[in-house]
């Protein structure tokens, strides 16, 4: 899988909180729907980070 690497894992249960898996940054749009009693945010961009040696780096 394109750009799949070993990366800290903050739901992984264990000493180790490791996964092997892809990284995606996400910007959204928090909103307060009418139907609903929470906010919830729509995302409207995303993008795989491939590691702080890369340009893909979000800025």
């Amino acid at each position: 899988m394109f750009g799949a690497v070993w990366q800290h894992d903050g739901a992984a249960r264990g000493d180790r909180p490791v996964g092997f898996g892809c990284r995606f940054v996400v910007a959204g749009i928090v909103v307060e729907l009418p139907f609903l009693t929470r906010p919830v945010c729509l995302p409207v961009a995303a993008r795989l980070w491939l590691g702080p040696w890369t340009v893909s780096r979000p800025r």
